[in-house]
C-alpha cells in the first residue's frame, strides 16, 4: 500500500506556482482587453449553451425543442417546411434504436440549423446579395434524403464494435454530415452579407462568390490503381502498404476511393478507421498526440496510459482496417518520439487481424521500421484525366485547347489541377486568359519556388492568390492565408470567432468566402481549414518576418485575449487548443520579429498552461522549443561581454509555470528536467528562493518515480547551499518530509525521529494538512523501525480521537492505518480505514486521492478472496478516472498493475502476464522504478510456475539492479506498499533472496 506520501498538499504545492502566477494573467486579462477587440456588431451568435458531450438522448430532446421553437417565430413559409422536416429528420434518428450517439453529428447540424434559419428568415435582403431561397430548397432536398436514407430497422451503430452497418452506409452518415454543414455555412454567408452594418459595402461581383461548396475531389484515372491497392491489402503476405507521393497527388483521395471498394466493404465491414493528422503542426507530432487520435477515432479510452492497451485489445477483436492519413509527420520524425510511434505502429500492424494502410510524401522510411510493407508509388494524372478533373470543376470555351495546354505545362498533380480549375471558375476564364494568368506568374514562381516539389502547385495557389476574384482585396488574400496556415486546425466556421481572428481585415467573412472558392480553404468540421500541402507550400514560402504584422498580430493576440476571459476561455481551450498551442510555440520560436518579445511570449505561454490545466489538461508539445530557447539565452548570458545581460525572469516565470504544471497531470519524469532548468534560470537571475523551491519539486518528483536516492541527494545539497536559508519555513518542511519519505525506504532500520524535523516546520508555519501527513508518517515509523505495529496503532488511534469525525485532516491518519491494520493480520479492518480515508478526500475534493483509495480498497478485497467485490471496485475505479478533470497517469498503472493481481489470485496466469507486462512497460515509458520492480517480481513468480526458472532468474537480477538505482534493499520492497504483495503462496522471490535456488517446478 502506497502511504500518505502527501499527494493532496504536493498537488497543492505544485499548482501553488501555477497560482503565484494568476495576479500576472490577470494583468495579460487587462492588457490584453486594451489592444484586442472582439467583433460583435453581428447579431447572429451560433454558441447555443449546450453541452455536446452530453448523453445523446438529452442533445436529441433538447434540439427538438429548438427547432421547434424556431419553426414557431419564422415567418418564410419555405423556411418554416425546412424547420419541419428538420423535425421529422429528428423524430426518425429517435426511432432508429440504441445506438443513436452514430448520429451526435447531424443532431448538431440540426441544432445549428434551427439557429442559422431562425435568424436568416429575419433578415433584409440586399440589393445583388444571393438570395436564400435556393439555399433553403437545397436544404429541404437533403433532408427528404436523409430521411429516405435512414435505416429502417435499428441498425445504426456507427464505429461501434458490435455495429451491424453496411460499410456503405458508413460514409453516408460522414456525407450527410458534410452537406448539411455546406448548406448552413452557405446562408451563414449569405446572411452576413445581408446584416453586414459595419464598413464599406461588398461589391456584387464578391458577393456573388459567396458561395462554398468545394466537394472533394472525384476520382479521375485511378480505377486501376484502386483495384492494385486492394488486391494487396486483401490478398498479399506484406498486407500492409504505404501510398507515397508528391504534395497534392490525390493520396487522400485514392485511400478513400479504396475504402468504397465493395472488396473492402466484404472483409472489413464497418471495421475500418481514418485516421488524420493534419490538424497538427510537425512540431506538435508527439506519442501523445498520435495515441490520442487513434483513441478518439477508434473511440476508446483517450488516456494516455491506458489508451495503449485499450487500443491493441479492440483491434483484436476481428479483422481491421487502419488508415493513417499525412504519415511522413511520424514517418520522418528523426527524435525518440518518432521512434516510439513507429515502434507501436509495428505493434499494432503485427495483431493477426490488423491491416494498415498510410499515405505519406515520404518515399524513403527510416531503416530501424520493421513492419513488413509494399509500397506504391501514387503518380501523377494522365493528361486526358487531367483534362477530365479539371472540366469537372470548370468548362472552358475550348475543350481540345484547354486540354493541349494543360499536357504542355505538365499539370497533372490532381491538387493543382483542382486548383487551377477553381481558380477558372471563380473568374470565368476562357482559355487564353487561363494561359495569360499563368504566364503573369510563371516567371516570379520560378524565382520565388526554390523546392521544384512545390513549383507546379505553388504555381497554381499564386494563380489564384492573384487572380481578379482576390485581387479587390489588395493583396490580402495571400497575406491572411500565409498567416492561417500557422494555424493547424484552420479557423472557425463560428462568426464571431471567425471575425476576431481576422477583424484586421475589412471583410474577414468575405475573404475567407473567397479561399474557400477557390479551394484554398475548405470546411471541414467547426473550422475552414487547407490542405496540408497548400499550407506547407504557405509556410515555406512565406518565411515568419515575411508575414503581414497587422494580421499576424491579431492572430497572435486573439487566443491570449480568449483564454484570459472567464466567459470565453472553456470553449477557446475545448476547441482549439492546437491553435493556441500553435501560437504560443510560434512566438517562443520567433522573438525578433516586430511586437513579439520574451516578457510577451512568456506570458501568453502562462496563460494557456493556466487555461488547459483548468479545462483540458493534457501532455503539451512546447517542451522542444522552451528547453531550446533556455539553453539559447542561458549560453548567451554567460558569454555575453555587455554589462546589461538578457533579463530572463520572465523565462524563469514561465518555466515554473510549466514545470508546475506537468507535475500537476502526473508527468513527474518531464517535470524532474524541467524543473531543473527552472532551477539554473531562477540562480542566473539571483532568485535563491525561486531556486529552492525548484529544488524541492524536482526531489518529490523523483521521489513519485522511484528514484529515492537522487531525491535524497537533491535536499541534502540544498541543504549544504546558501539557498537553503532562502526558503520559506514550509518548503523547509515539505524539503524535510521528502529526505525523510526517501530514506524511510533507502534505510534498513530507519531512525524513529525520522519525520520530526518536517513535523516541527510544518507547525510552525501552521501548514495543518503537511503536520498531520508527517505525525501520521512518525506513527508509521514506529513500526517499520522494530516491528511494533501494535504502538504504530495506538499512536494513530489516539491522534485520530484527537480530531473530529467530519474533520478532513483525518485522511492521512486514517490511510496510515489501513497498512498497519493489514500487517496485523487484521484485514476488515483495513479495508474499513481506506473506505474511510476516502470520504475524507472525497469532502476535501481531492478526487485522484479519493479516486486511489477504490483501488487500494479493491487490492485489500483481493487479498480476502473476495474478488467479485474488488473487481466492482476496480471498476469504479477506472470508470471514476476517465471522468476525472485531471489526468494522473500513477492511478491508471496501480489499478492495471491492482487488475493483473486479482488476474493472478484467481489462477490467470496469461492474461495477468499480460497486464503486469503492459504497467511494466508503461512504468518505462514514465521512468518509474518502484512499480516496475513489483511488476518484475510477478512476472518472475509467473515464470517459475510456467517451468522457465532461468528467465526468473533474470528478472530477479533485473530487481536487484532497480533496488540499487532506487537506493533501497531488495528486501524493503514493499516496505511502505503493503498490500502490493503477492501473499504468502509466491514464494520465489524470498527464496532469491534467502539465496535458496528452487529445485522444483510449481
Amino acid at each position: 500500500m502506497e502511504l500518505p506520501t502527501g499527494s493532496q498538499g504536493q498537488r497543492r504545492s505544485a499548482e501553488s506556482v501555477v497560482s503565484k502566477l494568476k495576479n500576472m494573467v490577470s494583468r495579460v486579462r487587462r492588457n490584453l482587453s486594451a489592444t484586442v477587440t472582439t467583433d460583435t456588431s453581428s447579431t447572429f451568435q451560433q454558441d447555443d449553451g449546450m453541452d455536446w458531450s452530453e448523453d445523446i438522448a438529452t442533445l436529441l430532446d433538447q434540439t427538438m425543442v429548438e427547432v421547434g421553437t424556431a419553426q414557431q417565430l419564422v415567418s418564410s413559409d419555405a423556411t418554416k417546411e425546412a424547420l419541419l422536416l428538420i423535425s421529422k429528420l429528428l423524430a426518425a434518428i429517435k426511432d432508429t434504436g440504441k445506438n443513436k450517439d452514430a448520429f451526435r453529428g447531424l443532431i448538431f447540424q440540426c441544432n445549428r440549423a434551427g439557429r442559422v434559419l431562425r435568424h436568416a428568415s429575419q433578415a433584409v435582403n440586399q440589393d445583388g446579395v444571393p438570395s436564400l431561397e435556393g439555399v433553403v430548397s437545397e436544404l429541404k432536398s437533403l433532408i427528404i434524403h436523409i430521411i429516405e436514407a435512414l435505416p429502417k430497422n435499428g441498425r445504426h451503430g456507427f464505429w461501434s464494435r458490435k455495429s451491424s452497418l453496411t460499410s456503405g452506409t458508413i460514409p453516408k452518415i460522414d456525407e450527410w454530415v458534410a452537406n448539411f454543414d455546406r448548406v448552413l455555412s452557405l446562408i451563414l454567408l449569405i446572411d452576413t452579407g445581408n446584416t453586414r452594418t459595419h464598413g464599406e459595402s461588398t461589391p456584387s461581383n464578391v458577393r456573388a462568390l459567396i458561395d462554398i461548396t468545394c466537394q472533394p475531389p472525384a476520382l479521375f484515372g485511378r480505377d486501376e490503381a484502386v483495384n492494385q491497392i486492394v488486391k494487396i491489402l486483401i490478398t498479399s503476405d506484406h498486407r500492409h502498404v504505404i501510398l507515397c507521393g508528391s504534395g497534392g497527388s490525390g493520396k487522400n483521395t485514392l485511400a478513400k476511393a479504396v475504402l468504397n471498394d465493395p472488396g473492402i466493404g466484404a472483409r472489413y465491414e464497418d471495421r475500418w478507421f481514418f485516421i488524420h493528422f493534419d490538424d497538427l503542426h510537425n512540431f506538435q507530432m508527439t506519442y501523445d498526440s498520435f495515441i490520442n487520435h487513434v483513441a478518439r477515432e477508434l473511440q476508446v479510452s483517450a488516456s494516455n496510459i491506458t489508451s495503449h492497451p485499450v487500443i491493441v485489445d479492440f483491434l483484436g477483436l476481428g479483422d481491421v482496417l487502419l488508415v493513417f492519413d499525412c504519415a511522413e509527420m511520424f514517418l520522418d520524425l528523426r527524435s525518440s518520439e518518432g521512434a516510439r510511434i513507429r515502434k507501436t505502429l509495428t505493434e499494432f500492424g503485427t495483431l493477426p487481424g490488423v491491416t494498415i494502410m498510410m499515405t505519406s510524401r515520404s518515399t524513403e522510411l527510416p531503416s530501424s521500421f520493421e513492419l513488413p510493407y509494399t509500397l506504391f508509388h501514387v503518380p501523377d494524372l494522365q493528361p486526358e484525366s487531367a483534362h477530365e478533373a479539371f472540366c469537372s470543376v470548370y468548362q472552358t470555351d475550348d475543350a481540345t485547347s484547354m486540354a493541349e495546354w494543360l499536357s504542355s505545362m505538365g499539370i497533372h498533380n490532381p491538387l493543382s489541377v483542382n486548383l487551377l480549375a477553381r481558380a477558372a471558375d471563380a473568374n470565368k476564364w476562357t482559355v487564353k486568359e487561363i494561359r495569360d494568368a499563368w504566364d503573369a506568374r510563371r516567371d516570379r514562381s520560378m524565382q520565388d519556388i526554390s523546392d521544384p516539389r512545390h513549383l507546379t502547385l505553388g504555381h497554381c495557389i499564386e494563380v489564384s492568390l492573384h487572380a481578379p476574384s482576390t485581387r479587390w482585396f489588395r493583396g490580402e488574400a495571400k497575406r491572411t492565408l500565409a498567416v492561417l496556415a500557422l494555424l493547424p486546425q484552420g479557423v472557425p466556421k463560428r462568426l464571431a470567432s471567425l471575425v476576431g481572428i481576422l477583424s484586421s481585415l475589412p471583410y474577414p467573412v468575405e475573404m475567407v468566402a473567397i479561399l474557400c472558392k477557390h479551394g484554398l480553404l475548405y470546411p471541414k468540421g467547426e473550422f475552414y481549414t487547407m490542405n496540408p500541402s497548400v499550407r506547407q507550400y504557405m509556410l515555406d514560402a512565406v518565411p515568419p518576418e515575411h508575414l503581414d504584422v497587422a494580421i499576424l498580430k491579431q492572430v497572435r493576440l486573439q487566443f491570449p485575449y480568449l483564454l484570459a476571459q472567464e466567459s470565453t476561455a472553456l470553449n477557446t481551450i475545448v476547441l482549439q487548443d492546437s491553435n493556441a498551442e500553435a501560437m504560443v510555440a510560434f512566438e517562443l520560436a520567433n522573438l525578433s520579429l516586430p511586437d513579439v518579445d520574451l516578457e510577451t511570449a512568456c506570458k501568453h505561454l502562462a496563460t494557456f498552461v493556466h487555461a488547459l490545466l483548468r479545462y483540458k489538461p493534457r501532455p503539451t508539445c512546447l517542451r522542444g522549443v522552451l528547453t531550446t530557447l533556455a539553453g539559447r539565452l542561458l549560453l548567451e548570458n554567460s558569454t555575453s561581454e555587455l554589462e546589461a545581460s538578457i533579463d530572463l525572469g520572465p523565462l524563469m516565470k514561465a518555466f515554473a509555470v510549466f514545470s508546475a504544471y506537468h507535475l500537476a497531470i502526473g508527468e513527474h519524469a518531464a517535470s524532474v528536467d524541467l524543473f531543473k532548468i527552472t532551477h539554473d534560470l531562477a540562480l542566473a537571475q539571483g532568485e535563491s528562493a525561486v531556486a529552492m523551491e525548484c529544488i524541492c519539486h524536482q526531489a518529490d518528483a523523483c521521489r513519485m518515480l522511484g528514484q529515492y536516492r537522487a531525491a535524497k541527494e537533491l535536499i541534502e545539497r540544498a541543504q549544504e547551499s546558501s539557498i537553503w536559508e532562502c526558503g520559506s519555513v514550509p518548503k523547509k518542511g515539505f524539503a524535510s518530509w521528502v529526505l525523510s519519505m526517501s530514506k524511510l525506504q533507502m534505510e534498513v532500520k530507519p531512525e524513529q525521529a525520522l519525520f520530526t524535523e518536517s513535523s516541527a516546520h510544518f507547525q510552525t508555519a501552521n501548514v495543518t494538512f503537511g503536520l498531520h501527513v508527517s505525525k501520521a508518517l512518525e506513527a508509521f515509523t514506529l513500526g517499520a523501525v522494530d516491528g511494533d505495529w501494535r504502538a504504530a496503532r495506538m499512536r494513530l488511534e489516539a491522534s485520530l480521537a484527537s480530531i473530529t469525525d467530519d474533520d478532513d485532516d483525518q485522511g492521512p491518519y486514517l490511510y496510515t492505518l489501513a497498512p498497519v491494520a493489514f500487517l496485523e493480520n487484521q484485514l476488515d479492518k483495513a479495508q474499513e480505514y481506506v473506505h474511510r480515508a476516502r470520504e475524507c478526500y472525497l469532502r476535501d475534493g481531492d478526487m485522484i486521492q479519493a479516486n486511489r483509495m477504490l483501488v487500494e480498497e479493491a487490492l485489500i478485497c483481493g487479498h480476502r478472496r473476495q474478488f467479485e467485490e474488488a473487481t466492482e471496485l476496480l471498476h469504479q475505479a477506472t470508470t471514476e478516472l476517465e471522468k476525472l478533470t485531471k489526468p494522473s497517469p500513477q492511478n491508471e498503472c496501480l489499478a492495471l498493475y491492482t487488475s493483473a493481481c486479482i488476474s493472478l489470485w484467481l489462477g490467470t496466469r496469461a492474461e495477468a502476464k499480460l497486464s503486469f507486462e503492459r504497467v511494466r512497460n508503461n512504468c518505462t515509458e514514465q521512468q518509474e522504478y518502484h512499480l516496475r520492480a513489483q511488476c518484475l517480481r510477478a512476472l518472475g513468480e509467473i515464470m517459475f510456475l510456467d517451468g522457465d526458472v532461468e528467465a526468473a532468474g533474470t528478472a530477479f537480477d533485473t530487481i536487484v539492479t532497480l533496488c540499487r538505482a532506487m537506493g533501497i534493499p531488495p528486501t524493503s520492497l514493499y516496505r511502505s506498499h503493503v498490500l502490493r504483495g503477492l501473499g504468502n503462496q509466491f514464494k520465489q522471490w524470498q527464496a532469491f533472496l534467502n539465496g535458496s535456488s528452487p529445485v522444483t517446478v510449481y
